[in-house]
């Protein structure tokens, strides 16, 4: 049994999906500017400033991501699950459940990378069957799911664990 209460944030792999999608796309930026230049199409400077442009703006966008991507966690605490889940900067989704709502969560590992590093996704089940909230990315998601579904178990009438 852990102690609560615990935080679980996403996992690493995430900023390196984030780090080469950017490096990718700097990348094609960088072959598409350099041929333009070697054939001559566009005055250099021009298209030197263009690129800086494009450069830093991709730059900004990966430091935003990476950071909206720190924000989403999972949090177990004694009164129930926080699931805090960051889409943009401006947008995020709060839900809580209290220990004795939960049913019982899920967990399904993402893909072969998510195999071999050991991410997932853990969804959270209220007592109505239905799944209430889902959150990806997180870390040893069978390990979580047990510890969710042994507090839920544990849950009495009246909300305490």
């Amino acid at each position: 049994m852990i102690p609560l209460p615990a935080k679980i944030f996403k996992h690493w792999f995430g900023y390196v999906i984030i780090a080469v999608a950017s490096a990718s796309l700097l990348g094609l930026l960088y072959v598409g500017f350099a041929s333009m230049v070697d054939a001559g199409v566009a005055d250099p400077q021009l298209l030197f400033m263009i690129y800086l442009i494009a450069v830093l703006s991709i730059i900004t966008i990966t430091i935003v991501q990476t950071w909206v991507y720190s924000l989403s966690y999972i949090e177990l605490n004694s009164d129930g699950i926080v699931i805090k889940n960051w889409f943009t900067l401006f947008v995020s989704k709060e839900e809580k459940f209290e220990w004795v709502r939960v049913s019982r969560s899920t967990a399904a590992k993402g893909g072969i990378f998510g195999q071999v590093l050991n991410y997932g996704t853990i969804s959270i089940e209220t007592n109505g069957g239905s799944v209430q909230a889902k959150i990806i990315m997180i870390p040893r998601p069978e390990y979580w799911q047990d510890q969710i579904n042994l507090k839920a178990d544990q849950a009495t009438s009246d909300g305490s664990v």
